[in-house]
């Protein structure tokens, strides 16, 4: 489940008493009020260009690319999708489950990629046809690669620029990048077996978006097979507006059979001559990521147990496909995925991330995987290794070394380490990009008073330009409601076991009583309380309600040691921490202890249909968007990780944790939602809730969405969301 805040719970339209006041329609209007803004920021690999999405000035909801030169600093367009679009060309399903599963939620141009080599040249995909962009010239000359006829997804360029590799109908081809005709480099797909894509649960919930892997040398391609046909079929309705449709989705419910993952690889000369890589007597294991060896001779695999309580890191030798264990990591309650591992040239080992004593910390291996030192330690944790200079022996990583609400950039020696050094300003939550040279940093910041802003920084932190300013001056859209902002209290309430939930609260103008809105989420791993600059949706929340995030144990940025209280205990800590944040804010002089309300989405819709139940004294109503209500009905890799098999202890730990253990404490009015199309928490989840409540005779409001599905889209779709929980909250809260 990765993790949802979605917008249409934060949005909210209210009566404007004035033309300065900020509304729902206006911060859905053009232009956007968070003013330019610049994602999947890249240099080019010469270091000479830097690469962003933008959104188009005619349709905020469609991104162009652009590109800065670093020189100058000077940006402009490089390619508008207007340009390259195709009339009325429509995207696959496998490429709108892959958006979804990957939270993209724009249209337009929403990838491009380099190859590792040549900078000379670059990659985009566009309504499900490649394009291939000529940038040695002045001006960029753009060539169509595939047509319309077919859909590529998951494309890249080989390491020299010279293939570029796609992922269609199944299967895995390669193409030359200047023009040819496309060859099959795996077997053919069949109804239940695919290549060369990640499954389900490696896209939902691993962080695993692919599903095969270019050797540096650019000679072999390792690639995954999946064969689908022990997983259950579930018969899901897909409802829309103008019918239903009923979908055969292979989807593995916890406790029930993955799909069998097989890996091999494959000389690029003779695609036919395929090696499979062993990855041990147990099938029912995770693939849960590949990469190669800097040489090019053989591949590390991290195998996970199903019970996720084991990552074993396995060398494999491409020309025999035999592995050895190289290091493993355990845990009582479950190892955590990451992509924190380099390889380092000449033999000269690893380094890897851990969260060995609790916290995420980095380490130096030995080439046979043997600990030389600890890179980082301390009570806070590593977010993610950005770079690696091993000319300077330096490590470059993202972490909380300073502040917990606050991502830094810091670098250190691995050679000899000593305490990192901080690259970024203190106040804001940085998103960087360490350049090839490892001279100069991009840093896209916010604060909770800075929109975000992308700049050019020195490895001292000190800023050589601008990317993208985003000052708020008077010619910013913000600038006409800027007077009225306000700005977020953080603090920390204190559990009986001392530990400390941090808080964010925003208190409308004024000094009398108003009523107050806990927005929660609540699932592992998830941080809602950062110093970043907030969506502007909160400032129309907080023109009338006291509107606070609380995070509780299980929330991320604070080690695994924060996040594993919830192991085979979901609905419990998660649910206690919260109920402090309800009687923090009942106790608080300027909010109305008898009219708090709370909302959530996902599994904030499932945290808001548990506070109903077991602390509904406090809450005078809830609004609870496509929540899980049944852990049996959620995926294996998620639901698993944290409640084990649902068989265990007699299925003990799964009936305390589902919604329907407490159904008996419901009174507070409740507004139900869910999205009729939603494939990851199934309608399901909802309908097994209404008939619940319904046999009991318990009254509660419901709006289901035709057609929707985990994240809603289109601005008419979200605002009617929007009005219908506000209107729901007003009816309540201001009685």
């Amino acid at each position: 489940m990765k993790f949802l805040l979605l917008g249409v719970f934060c949005i909210m339209s209210l009566p404007a008493s004035a033309d300065t006041a900020l509304t729902f329609e206006r911060i859905l209007s053009e232009p956007s009020l968070y003013g330019p803004t610049a994602g999947r920021l890249t240099f080019s690999p010469d270091g000479k260009q830097i690469l962003f999405l933008r959104p188009s000035e005619a349709d905020v909801s469609i991104t162009d690319l652009w590109s800065a030169d670093v020189q100058s600093g000077k940006s402009a367009p490089l390619l508008a999708y207007k340009d390259v679009a195709q009339a009325g060309a429509a995207l696959s399903e496998a490429e709108k489950a892959r958006r979804e599963r990957q939270r993209i939620k724009s249209s337009g141009i929403v990838g491009y990629s380099w190859p590792k080599e040549r900078s000379d040249r670059l990659l985009v995909p566009v309504d499900g046809r490649l394009m291939v962009v000529d940038l040695s010239r002045e001006q960029p000359q753009v060539s169509q690669l595939t047509d319309a006829e077919t859909f590529e997804t998951d494309a890249r360029f080989s390491p020299d620029g010279a293939m570029v590799s796609f992922i269609r109908g199944g299967g895995l081809y390669i193409q030359p990048a200047q023009g040819g005709s496309a060859i099959p480099f795996s077997p053919a797909a069949t109804p239940t077996i695919s290549y060369g894509v990640a499954e389900f649960v490696a896209q939902e919930e691993m962080d695993r978006d692919t599903g095969y892997w270019w050797s540096p040398d650019g000679k072999h391609i390792a690639y995954t097979m999946i064969d689908e046909a022990p997983v259950d079929v579930i018969q899901r309705v897909d409802i829309g507006a103008q019918g239903a449709t009923i979908i055969e989705q292979r989807y593995p419910r916890a406790g029930t059979t993955n799909a069998l993952v097989r890996l091999f690889v494959a000389p690029i000369s003779d695609p036919s001559a395929y090696q499979e890589i062993d990855l041990g007597r147990e099938q029912d294991i995770y693939l849960a990521r590949v990469s190669w060896l800097s040489g090019s001779d053989g591949l590390l695999v991290q195998r996970q147990s199903r019970n996720q309580q084991t990552l074993d890191v396995l060398e494999a030798d491409i020309k025999t496909g035999k592995t050895k264990r190289l290091w493993q990591e355990t845990a009582q309650t479950w190892v955590n995925l990451h992509h924190d591992l380099e390889v380092l040239e000449a033999g000269q080992g690893f380094i890897w991330a851990s969260e060995r004593t609790g916290y995420k910390h980095l380490y130096l291996l030995t080439r046979g995987g043997d600990l030389v030192r600890s890179i980082t330690a301390g009570s806070w944790q590593v977010d993610a290794i950005e770079a690696v200079d091993e000319e300077n022996e330096q490590v470059f990583f993202t972490g909380r070394m300073d502040a917990t609400l606050e991502k830094h950039l810091y670098v250190v020696s691995y050679d000899t380490p000593g305490v990192p050094i901080r690259v970024t300003k203190e106040g804001y939550w940085n998103e960087v990009t360490v350049s090839p040279d490892f001279k100069t940093v991009l840093i896209n910041r916010s604060s909770p008073a800075q929109p975000p802003q992308v700049g050019l920084f020195a490895q001292d932190g000190d800023l050589i330009r601008w990317i993208e300013e985003n000052a708020l001056d008077e010619t910013h859209p913000y600038a006409p409601y800027l007077a009225d902002h306000i700005m977020p209290e953080y603090g920390t309430i204190t559990r009986p076991d001392g530990t400390a939930l941090e808080y964010m609260l925003l208190l409308p103008q004024g000094k009398g009583k108003v009523p107050a809105l806990l927005d929660v989420y609540g699932g592992p791993h998830a941080q809602l309380v950062r110093r970043s600059f907030g969506a502007l949706n909160d400032q129309v929340y907080a023109q009338r309600f006291a509107l606070m995030r609380l995070d509780n144990r299980g929330a991320g940025g604070r080690g695994h040691v924060f996040e594993a209280p919830l192991y085979k205990a979901m609905g419990g800590p998660e649910v206690e921490d919260q109920r402090l944040a309800l009687e923090f804010l009942a106790n608080h002089p300027r909010v109305h202890a008898e009219r708090i309300g709370v909302m959530g989405w996902s599994y904030g819709g499932y945290m808001t249909l548990k506070l109903l139940m077991q602390h509904g004294d406090l809450i005078a109503a809830g609004v609870s968007g496509a929540p899980v209500t049944k852990w049996e009905l959620y995926d294996t890799h998620y639901t698993e990780r944290y409640m084990g098999q649902p068989a265990e202890d007699s299925g003990a730990n799964y009936e305390r944790s589902n919604v329907f253990a407490d159904i008996d404490g419901l009174s507070t009015p409740l507004l139900l939602i869910h999205g009729m199309a939603d494939d990851n928490v199934l309608l399901d989840h909802s309908t097994a809730l209404m008939e619940a409540l319904q046999s009991k005779s318990v009254p509660f409001e419901t709006m289901l969405y035709p057609g929707q599905k985990h994240g809603f889209r289109g601005q008419g779709v979200r605002q009617h969301v929007a009005e219908t929980t506000m209107r729901f909250f007003l009816r309540h809260l201001f009685p």
